[in-house]
């Protein structure tokens, strides 16, 4: 058995052998030298046997974990060399091993795109050769936790737990830990995203963490925390009774309540959600229940058991009031009110409501109790209920209360009406019982007053209860308010009389002593307010009463002593002393004051004295005279005035009677000079001399007069100055004041130089005349001594020039010109004179163009500023077109830039820059509208949104109108959105915005206009308020990732797809094509091939199938292995064309091609002009670059060589059975050779994938087997981003549709409430439901734009026409509105909200939540077939497979239907509801319905009924039978008369009855429209029994059962059922509101349904149920 093996050298001390395959046991091994032939010493081996693996326990674990694993097989080898290996990189040593089990650790993988994936395991036992047996370990994904419910426990354990979470595995290992509690809990597998666990059981409350293991070992580190409580315990409830109406709120109270908890109360048998209100309590609403007395429990869900309390809860009667005595009471309550009712009952908790306020109430009979009448606030009508429970109230009566008595009434206790208050007394607050009397110091005159007033000024009130005041008794004040008695006396000096009012007594001056007499003699009687003077002669003393004295009576004035004055006030005998000083008394009573001119010194004078000379006394009651002031003179007696002093004189001592002292040199005196200093500003100083005259002494006045020396008149006047001098004032000399100064002159009587004039100049003293001035020079100041030079801007052209000529507008003059003015320079004006330099003549203004030179006159001289253009200053004719005017403005002549923006652009038209005036040659262009200061013909702002359009010279956004489409323009797909369908609608009309009177009509089926557009569509579904929605089940299969590669580099492809879901039969199928002919890029494939490189192919081109199980990665992506492929067997049969494949002696396929040019350039060729490509892949010919047939894949301008790859087709299915690449086709028809409608198809869908099968290590395309590899790797990893066309959301074509099955009804609420007004339906928006299954035919245009019929679509295109009750204007759309479908037959529908008016789009999130949609089945009528037969269960039927591309399974539906016959019309009219039929169902085979509630104020609107159904109706439709069999087929008709005799091989028609699932006759019904559907009446909530009555009793037995009964409680009676006296069934009595369709003002020939006689037949009912197929006629669906 000697085996030799090559050895190879490694050095001089290493050599490597190849073992040979041997038997187990030991060899021995040499080395022998192949040259000497020298042998080795021996060394021995042992051979073991093979390993076998057997099972691995467990087979899975987290990719990113450790996992023990044991390995049981044969062969094994127990030792510490042990070691697992998984895959090609990572390995672990054993932990233990025997002979038949190995204990080992897998090693984590690190995190990556291979990190979940098998890994084969394979042992070595001598750290070198692997087993050749091998085992599979799954890494899996970690198992990562997300929810659980609910997240907490009871510590008894034993709860059921919902955990959500990834990664979960349905394996028998699944298992859940909590904390670290040994052993785990086994779990209850539902999906990889569900699983149940079962709590175990704590000591103490505690938080744990949950984490969950498939393998039972691994248990990672998601976890998620769980609450463990301490067992719930419930001390008491209250209360502990309610009505059988339910709604009472239970309190409980007890111990470890939590938020958390799940916690629902249960009364019986009956559960509700509980609210934890703390730790220690929680409420409930206690549900409906008949009477009776039912197990009070609280439970924590409905996965936990119920927690019994031991308290009890009874349902009672609901207690009912009827009546109230009284009626009414006062805000005051306290009163006793008597409530009349039923079902009262006497418990502690027994009270009244009133209102927000509570009272007991005392029990008298289950009949009447009394409550007691609790305040309130103001007069009011409340609500009175009663409650037995103190919790919960009967339903209230009304109660009013009445206004308690005002302020100012008073009620008795038992009084129903208010007193007033009487006079004298008042009610100070409302609600008063009594009155009170107004206390002293107050009174009330009037009567029902509130507060009492206080005794006025002048008055006392002494007594309680006074209703008037009473008058101040004399000789007392009452000067305050509110005096009870009156205590001030009258002051000193006065006497009060009655009604004194004040202290402050009355004038008591001498002047008033005749009125003093008057009063005291009695001759004027008075009545005052004040205290009045004592009279005259007489005192008085405090508190005196009257003015008429009484001797020795104190209380009157009393006369003063003999020989004293006493003047009117006084209040002692020596009044006011003897006659005064200055006063002078004739008589006793008389004291006269003394005169002017006069003195009485001293007292007790009896007559004036005159005043003497040098004195006067200018006032009365002197007694001195005054000494007569300086400056005057008081000559003689008795003076009452002084008189001036004289002019000339100066009097300056005091009582002079005479002049003595003259006027002083230099000045003058007038009258009344009394000082000596002149002072011209000081009266009665003497004034200085004028100035140009001399005053020598004594002058009297300053009128010059030549003095003669005879004349007394020149002595005391001024005389003139002399020439040549000057006099000043004050001067007394005759020389003057000096000499006139230079640059004066002084002629005779000058009093001051005098100034040369203007124009002149005086150089020396003493002149008398000024001289004039040279040419060239000016004075223009008086006073010059010289000349002055003229100045620049003026000119001195003559001799005396005192004023400069100024230089005339548009000239100027420097100094260093001549004497004339000089032009101003051109483009400058001038407007002012006296321009002093060329710098001073200013640039033209804004808006005018100076084109010339000396300008002073802008208006005549310049020009203004051209249209169109804007000048600034110093613009000339060069420069005036420089600016022009800005865009959005126009400028008209004269514009300067601040005017540039004030003339603003009119709406309607634009401006560019430039625009000379606002006119309509710039018109806005159409589509767009130009507001004002638009600045051009297409503003971004002005721009009509999406398909509406302006006129010419439109201004506002209501300008723009809707554009219709032209048909040939429509497009299938929106452009923005290609996972939106374009809608488009025929017939529409809208009213303008602009003219409301304008209605703007399009109609592409009648007249030549295009269709309306929606603009945009929105799917107003609310989810969380609406059944679930449908769910897409066809699978679509896109590509494979990677799409090519070989055996060596590829085991795994990645299908991207959509609507994959998770199951355990998702398999992948692939296909194997034997075409070997060159095949076309994908992109030109035709979907009904399988593959584009063999048109015309089969499956007997393909090889048998590959069935592989898929891994679930998303609904659009899965996974699965490649299976092993075998290359084809091409078969040559010699040939060799070109362009075709072929073998070299080696045996390797090559592709042979013919040449090119450039192929023979390079030298590629061989002698038959064709080149040998190898390579998988090959560069694209010149034509298939031209054709677009290049792959272009793996890059650009490469395509797979045909010959060295081959195609394999991948297929998916969700259930095993249909696979994606099946052609899907429903025939419309089953009869031949007919084809006016189209079939229903789903094209087939897959994926393809290029083996590439030959050796390629001489590529010349820079490909080989080392760079295979990455460029299959680069490529998948860009063929696994994902694409948007692909796996993006397709909102608008998926989304929002709803599923309904045979018979079902789609109820639609639509909650517009909140739309604006002015968005309007039918203008702006319209509702739009579409149906499929649905088939019609839109308006489309050949190739010659001509218009026409377009094929048939599948589904239509076109919504539902919707109900009139719906359309009508008279319907309010902005509120809630109802729809209701009724499907005929398996269908589903989608609502859409279609936006139509350009100006309306910002408007859709109106829209946005604004429809909930429910789903309603028929539920009892699958009933008993026929009497005591078992119940039909688990009957099912496959969805259409318009529907469901799966064809699922649902259960059987059952409905009572309605039987209609022909014969029927024949005596009553055919009623008007009767169903549409074949093509009416073309948009979906569904009735529509507008449900209008009847709370709705919406009137009922008939629908217009273009025919009435007549015999016609009963007839064949379609002119032959084979049309009548396609148009059934096609719109699956179930109300039609067509049968087929199978013997004579030949149709026949006759309709004598339909069956209709809805009452006939009956419509615009409120709730159902015009289809009152038998299993919707029926078997709704407002089903009622009938109302209490003789028939009817109220314990009739068939009260103990609501009207729909449990299904439990439904029991039959036969006619051998002895013991059984009362079937228990559906009863249901309900009530309608309906309206006549039928035009009642004209009659019928045929009496019509409610004009029919007693005994008429108006339809059927069928007694039994029928299903699905005995409706629609089908054998399957």
């Amino acid at each position: 058995h000697n085996t030799f093996m090559q050895g190879r050298i490694i050095s001089s001390s290493e050599l490597e052998c190849k073992l040979p395959r041997r038997e187990p046991g030991n060899a021995s091994l040499e080395i022998i030298n192949g040259i000497s032939g020298f042998l080795s010493k021996k060394i021995f081996i042992q051979f073991l046997p093979d390993p076998s693996l057997l099972t691995i326990s467990p087979s899975f674990g987290p990719f990113d974990d450790y996992t023990v694993i044991e390995i049981v097989g044969t062969n094994l080898t127990a030792g510490e060399n042990v070691v697992c290996h998984f895959g090609d990189t990572a390995s672990s040593n054993a932990l233990s091993s025997s002979t038949n089990m190995v204990v080992c650790i897998s090693p984590p993988r690190k995190v990556s795109v291979d990190s979940i994936g098998p890994a084969k395991i394979k042992i070595s036992s001598n750290n070198g050769e692997s087993s050749s047996s091998f085992l599979w370990f799954s890494y899996d994904a970690p198992i990562v936790l997300e929810e659980v419910t609910p997240n907490y426990g009871d510590a008894r354990g034993g709860d059921l737990i919902l955990v959500k979470g990834q990664g979960f595995k349905d394996v028998s290992t699944l298992s859940c830990k909590w904390g670290n509690s040994n052993p785990v809990s086994l779990a209850l597998f539902i999906s990889d995203v569900y699983i149940y666990c079962r709590t175990q059981s704590f000591k103490n409350p505690a938080v744990v963490d949950l984490r969950v293991s498939s393998n039972g070992r691994n248990f990672g580190s998601s976890s998620i925390p769980f609450t463990i409580y301490s067992s719930i315990h419930i001390k008491h409830i209250s209360p502990m009774t309610g009505y059988i109406t339910g709604g009472s709120l239970v309190s409980v109270s007890g111990t470890e309540f939590w938020r958390d908890m799940d916690l629902r109360c249960c009364f019986g048998y009956t559960c509700v959600v509980a609210e934890v209100i703390t730790r220690g309590k929680l409420t409930c609403i206690s549900p409906p229940h008949r009477p009776s007395r039912m197990n009070f429990e609280v439970t924590r869900g409905q996965s936990f058991p119920n927690i019994l309390s031991g308290f009890t809860f009874e349902f009672i009667h609901n207690p009912i009031i009827t009546a109230t005595y009284p009626s009414y009471g006062f805000v005051t309550g306290n009163i006793p009110i008597f409530v009349k009712g039923s079902n009262l009952m006497n418990s502690t908790n027994l009270d009244c409501k009133f209102g927000n306020q509570f009272s007991k109430a005392t029990f008298i009979s289950d009949k009447l109790l009394v409550c007691d009448l609790p305040e309130q606030i103001s007069a009011s009508t409340v609500e009175i209920a009663v409650s037995v429970n103190g919790l919960d109230y009967s339903s209230p009566l009304f109660f009013h209360y009445r206004e308690r008595c005002q302020e100012g009434y008073f009620c008795g206790q038992f009084a129903y009406w208010a007193n007033p208050a009487p006079n004298g007394t008042v009610v100070p607050l409302s609600g008063a019982l009594n009155f009170t009397v107004c206390e002293p110091g107050s009174f009330q005159p009037k009567s029902g007053q509130h507060h009492c007033l206080q005794c006025p000024v002048g008055y006392q009130c002494p007594d309680f209860g006074m209703s008037k005041p009473l008058i101040c008794p004399p000789a007392f004040v009452c000067d305050k308010i509110g005096i009870r008695v009156a205590t001030t006396p009258c002051p000193r000096g006065n006497f009060c009389m009655n009604g004194t009012k004040s202290i402050e007594h009355n004038v008591t001056e001498l002047e008033n002593f005749e009125t003093s007499l008057n009063l005291t003699l009695g001759l004027r009687p008075i009545f005052s307010e004040r205290p009045f003077a004592c009279p005259i002669g007489h005192y008085c003393i405090p508190a005196v009463s009257t003015n008429i004295p009484i001797v020795s009576n104190f209380s009157t004035p009393q006369k003063c002593y003999a020989g004293w004055f006493c003047p009117m006030g006084s209040y002692s005998p020596e009044g006011s002393g003897p006659c005064p000083t200055g006063y002078y008394c004739p008589s006793l009573t008389q004291a006269i004051i003394c005169p002017k001119g006069f003195y009485c010194p001293g007292v007790g004078n009896t007559y004036p004295l005159k005043c003497y000379p040098g004195t006067y006394s200018e006032s009365v009651g002197q007694n001195v005279c005054t000494l007569c002031q300086p400056g005057y003179i008081c000559p003689g007696v008795g003076r009452v005035a002084p008189q001036l002093c004289p002019e000339g004189f100066v009097c300056g001592t005091s009582g002079l009677s005479q002049p003595t002292t003259p006027c002083p040199p230099g000045a003058f005196c007038v009258a009344g000079t009394k000082f000596f200093v002149v002072n011209k500003n000081m009266n009665g100083s003497p004034k200085p001399c004028p100035r140009g005259v001399i005053c020598l002494g004594g002058c009297a006045h300053n009128k010059t007069l030549d003095w003669l020396p005879s004349s007394q008149e020149g002595r005391m006047a001024p005389q003139l100055c002399p020439e040549g001098s000057f006099c000043t004032a004050q001067e007394g000399s005759l020389n003057g004041s000096g000499q006139c100064f230079p640059g004066h002159y002084c002629p005779k009587g000058t009093f001051d130089p005098i100034p040369v004039p203007s124009g002149t100049f005086s150089e020396k003293s003493g002149s008398i005349v000024p001289t004039l001035c040279f040419p060239g020079s000016y004075s223009s100041s008086r006073a010059s001594r010289k000349c002055r030079l003229c100045p620049a801007g003026y000119s001195c052209e003559g001799y005396g020039t005192y004023i400069p000529r100024l230089c005339n507008a548009g000239t100027y003059r420097s100094l260093s010109d001549s004497i004339s003015c000089k032009s101003c320079p051109v483009g400058t004006f001038s407007p002012y004179s006296g321009n002093s330099d060329s710098s001073e003549c200013l640039p033209c203004p804004s808006g005018r163009v100076c084109g010339q030179q000396t300008v002073t006159n802008l208006t005549t001289a310049t020009l203004p500023c051209s249209e169109g253009f804007v000048c600034g200053t110093a613009t000339d004719r060069t420069s005036q077109f420089d600016h022009p005017c800005p865009a959005g403005f126009y400028c008209p002549a004269g514009h300067t830039p601040g005017k540039q923006y004030g003339n603003m652009c009119r709406g309607g038209v634009y401006c560019v820059r430039g625009t000379a005036t606002s006119h309509t040659s710039n018109l806005c262009p159409e589509g767009y509208y130009c507001s004002p200061g638009t600045p051009g013909p297409k503003p971004l702002t002005g721009r009509c949104p999406r398909q509406t359009k302006t006129m010419l010279g439109s201004s506002m956004l209501t300008e723009c109108m809707v554009v219709d489409t032209a048909v040939c323009d429509k497009v299938k797909v929106n452009p923005y959105d290609t996972s939106e369908d374009m809608s488009y609608y025929p017939q529409y009309s809208y009213t303008s915005l602009v003219d409301p009177e304008t209605q703007i009509v399009f109609d592409s089926l009648s007249s030549s206009t295009g269709e309306l557009t929606v603009l945009e569509k929105i799917i107003p579904t609310n989810h969380s308020g609406s059944t679930t929605p449908w769910k897409n089940n066809t699978v679509e299969v896109f590509r494979s990732c990677p799409s090519y590669g070989s055996i060596d580099n590829v085991d795994v492809l990645t299908l991207i797809g959509r609507n994959f879901r998770k199951s355990n039969v998702l398999t992948c199928r692939f296909t194997f094509t034997e075409c070997q002919e060159p095949y076309l890029d994908d992109t030109n494939s035709e979907v009904n091939d399988f593959m584009p490189e063999c048109q015309g192919l089969n499956h007997a081109n393909l090889t048998i199938h590959s069935l592989q199980p898929a891994q679930y990665i998303s609904d659009t992506r899965i996974s699965c292995r490649l299976p092993n492929f075998t290359p084809r067997n091409i078969d040559l049969n010699g040939n060799t064309d070109e362009n075709s494949c072929q073998v070299d002696n080696r045996g390797f396929f090559f592709w042979q091609k013919t040449c090119t040019l450039q192929d023979n350039l390079l030298g590629l060729c061989d002698s038959n002009m064709n080149i040998r490509l190898y390579s998988p892949v090959v560069p694209c010919s010149e034509e298939n670059i031209a054709s677009g047939s290049c792959q272009n894949n793996p890059s650009t301008g490469l395509q797979f060589n045909p010959c060295s790859t081959q195609q394999v087709i991948v297929e998916v299915s969700n259930n095993g059975i249909m696979f994606s690449g099946e052609q899907f086709i429903v025939p419309h028809t089953v009869y031949p050779n007919i084809h006016n409608h189209e079939d229903y198809k789903i094209p087939k869908s897959f994926a393809r994938f290029r083996y590439l099968i030959n050796k390629h290590e001489n590529s010349t395309f820079g490909w080989n087997e080392q760079s295979e590899k990455g460029i299959v790797e680069m490529d998948k990893s860009i063929c696994l981003q994902a694409r948007h066309s692909e796996e993006g959301v397709r909102k608008k074509r998926e989304l929002g549709w709803f599923h309904l099955t045979f018979m079902e009804q789609g109820h639609l609420s639509l909650d517009f409430r909140h739309l604006p007004d002015t968005l309007k339906y039918n203008e702006h928006y319209k509702v739009a439901i579409y149906v499929r299954p649905s088939r019609c035919s839109d308006s489309t245009c050949n190739n010659n734009r001509v218009k026409e019929l377009g094929k048939e679509a599948l589904p239509c295109r076109q919504p539902l026409v919707l109900p009139q009750w719906f359309l009508d204007d008279a319907v309010n759309k902005n509120q809630i509105l109802n729809l209701t479908l009724l499907a005929l037959d398996d269908t589903l529908f989608k609502v859409e909200v279609h936006l139509i008016h350009g100006l309306f789009l910002a408007s859709s999130d109106f829209f946005l939540s604004t429809l909930t949609v429910q789903v309603s089945s028929p539920a009892r009528s699958r009933v008993n077939r026929e009497p005591n037969s078992e119940e039909v269960r688990g009957e099912v039927r496959r969805i259409s497979p318009y529907v469901s591309w799966e064809e699922q399974v649902t259960d059987m539906e059952y409905i009572f239907a309605i039987k209609y016959s022909a014969e029927y019309a024949t005596v009553i009219s055919s009623p008007l509801n009767l169903p549409p039929r074949f093509s009416a169902y073309q948009r979906g085979r569904v009735l529509l319905s507008m449900n209008v509630t009847e709370d709705n104020n919406s009137p009922i609107v008939r629908d217009k009924i273009s025919e009435i159904p007549s015999h016609k109706y009963w007839e064949n439709p379609e002119p032959s039978f084979g049309l009548a069999k396609e148009s059934i087929d096609t719109f699956q008709e179930t109300f039609h008369g067509l049968a087929y005799d199978a013997n004579e091989k030949k149709f026949s028609y006759k309709l004598e009855h339909i069956l209709l699932p809805y009452l006939p006759f009956f419509s615009k019904c409120r709730g159902f429209d015009s289809y009152i559907t038998m299993w919707s009446l029926l078997e709704s909530q407002d089903c009622k029994l009938p109302d209490m009555n003789e028939s009817y009793p109220s314990d009739w037995w068939r009260r103990k059962f609501p009207p729909l009964p449990h299904q439990d409680d439904i029991s039959y009676v036969g006619p051998y059922d002895i013991n059984r006296f009362y079937p228990v069934s559906d009863w249901c009595e309900r009530v309608l509101s309906c309206a006549f369709e039928e035009e009642l003002e004209k009659p019928d020939i045929i009496p019509r349904w409610f004009e029919a006689t007693g005994g008429d037949k108006l339809f059927s009912v069928l007694r039994d149920p029928i299903n699905y197929y005995e409706y629609t006629g089908k054998s399957r669906t």
